[in-house]
């Protein structure tokens, strides 16, 4: 489990990797903001895995070269003196002495290509600069979008990411002859994960859970079966019928 503890609201902001300053979310969605240098971890070096960075839900999300990874925040507030104490200023004082606990769930591809594309789209209007201990001459003009696509990460397979009803969304865009089952990802750093009766994923931490949505495909308006599967320690898709010489999408749904 990659858990750290920090005490006091003032140390949030630098938590498992830098925040973002100075963003906006768009109306109704995600901003994938790039790492131009900006982003560290808690022993100040530079994180150049990470590729993009965005928020939701109480959790920091990053695109990283093998996959993505949620950052998890909850508040414990056990340790304050004011614990077992009621009443409005009792709530106060243990808001004052929480400890804030970060926990880092991983996705991550097998196999996948290493020298994967990347693809920008829908780039947002404001740039943002960033003034940080390690960089005080400032990462200027850092660019955000809507959406990301990572381009043969399989052979003939992409990967979407995106947002929908402010939620992260994924979609694995499988070309036609391209094989659908080579997408495999392994999951890490969270206690557990199961696949629910209704066929959903659900990555279960210390501090939250991730679900991915029972996924399902998409093929020129039929809709082949998919199930996730599990084979030595990772997750894949075991897709029904399909036509092979047509493109197939495989869309999950995340929740954090």
């Amino acid at each position: 489990m990659k858990r750290i503890v920090y005490q006091g609201l003032g140390l949030v902001a630098i938590c498992l990797l830098q925040l973002q300053l100075f963003a906006s979310n768009p109306v109704g969605g995600l901003r994938f903001t790039e790492n131009k240098g900006q982003i560290i971890d808690t022993d100040g070096n530079l994180q150049p895995d990470i590729l993009f960075k965005t928020q939701a839900s109480g959790a920091d999300i990053y695109l990283t070269r093998q996959g993505i990874s949620f950052v998890l925040v909850s508040q414990d507030v056990t340790h304050s003196p004011f614990f077992d104490i009621e009443g409005e200023m009792a709530e106060k004082m243990k808001m004052k002495d929480a400890k804030y606990v970060l926990e880092r769930i991983d996705m991550n591809f097998s196999g996948m290509n290493p020298q994967f594309g990347v693809k920008r789209e829908t780039e947002l209007g404001s740039l943002e600069n960033y003034y940080f201990a390690h960089c005080s001459d400032g990462v200027l003009g850092v660019k955000s979008y809507e959406k990301i696509t990572y381009t043969d990460i399989y052979p003939g397979i992409d990967w979407e990411i995106t947002t929908k009803d402010g939620a992260l969304k994924t979609a694995f865009i499988v070309h036609p002859n391209a094989n659908p089952a080579l997408i495999t990802f392994k999951i890490e750093g969270n206690k557990e994960t199961v696949v629910l009766p209704d066929g959903s994923l659900k990555m279960v931490g210390e501090t939250g859970v991730v679900n991915d949505a029972a996924p399902f495909c998409i093929q020129e308006g039929s809709e082949p079966t998919v199930n996730y599967s599990f084979h030595r320690g990772f997750f894949g898709f075991e897709v029904g019928n399909y036509d092979p010489s047509k493109t197939l999408v495989i869309d999950p749904y995340t929740r954090i």
